[in-house]
Formats: structure tokens, sequence, C-alpha cells
């Protein structure tokens, strides 16, 4: 990453709404997923190790993110969603298993785009940028 790379995202998060901070933690999380996805069908089990790795500790910020004094049964279910993908990551990792990895990318686009419409429904359309975020399995 070079410096203004490197300050533009500083600059990004320091400057981040709580709503948008999740959502750059879920969409590194994606991001690395699919990284391992990519390496699994390789195979190249380096790649893949620090791709879950990497996923695995956006998805632990996730979990350390959540506050159950506010609503303590819908955060209990996103923290068993959560744990349900940090699993599924190390499993995948561990057995360079593309079908654990999945259930993991399946859990976490869908919290994404539940995400993006509450935030939608809250600050109305998102801007471009976040529109152009490259998540798919070519990036």
């Amino acid at each position: 990453m070079t410096s203004q790379s490197a300050q533009y995202l500083s600059t990004e998060v320091l400057t981040a709404s709580p709503y948008r901070l999740h959502q750059m933690v879920v969409d590194a999380a994606l991001r690395f997923a699919y990284q391992a996805e990519a390496a699994i069908a390789e195979p190249d089990r380096e790649v893949v190790s620090m791709a879950c790795t990497r996923s695995r500790e956006f998805v632990a910020e996730l979990i350390s993110g959540l506050r159950e004094d506010s609503a303590p049964e819908l955060v209990s279910s996103l923290k068993a969603l959560f744990v349900f993908v940090y699993r599924n990551l190390a499993e995948a990792e561990r057995d360079c298993d593309a079908e654990k990895l999945q259930a993991a990318i399946r859990v976490l686009t869908e919290h994404r785009q539940t995400w993006q419409e509450l935030g939608n429904m809250i600050n109305g359309p998102t801007t471009p940028t976040d529109a152009n975020v490259r998540l798919n399995r070519s990036a």
C-alpha cells in the first residue's frame, strides 16, 4: 500500500460514521474470504491460510463491536452468525474446504446486503464510493 493510499484509508476510517465503519469491516472480511476462495481453487495453502486468518480478524472485530446492552436478542443472534462465520473460516483454512468458505461468504454477503438496506432506510442511498467497493471474486 502506498503512502497516499494508507493516508487516504486512515482519513476515511477516522472520519467514518459508525455505520460506515461496520460496513468497511464487513467489506474487508469479504475481500479476504474471496481471496481465500480463489486460493483454494489454485490450490495455494499459504494464501488460503493468510486470507482466512485476515478474514477471521475482521470477523473478530465484528464480534467484539457488538454491545448486548442495546438489543440483547438481536445482538445474540448476530453474535451467533459471526461465530458461525469465524468457525467456518477456521475450518476452511485448516482443511482447505471450499464449502465451509462459501458458507461463511454467504452469511457475510447477506449481512452486508441487510446492513446496506438498513443504511439506505436510515441515511438514504449510499454514495457512489460505497457502491464501488470491489468485493467480487476478481478483486
